[in-house]
């Protein structure tokens, strides 16, 4: 899994099947 990168441009949580972030 790789981890997802928030809006902000700091990284947090992983990307499920469909890239969604789960924190």
């Amino acid at each position: 899994q790789k981890l997802c990168e928030r809006p902000s441009g700091t990284w947090s949580g992983v990307c499920g099947n469909n890239n969604a972030c789960k924190n």
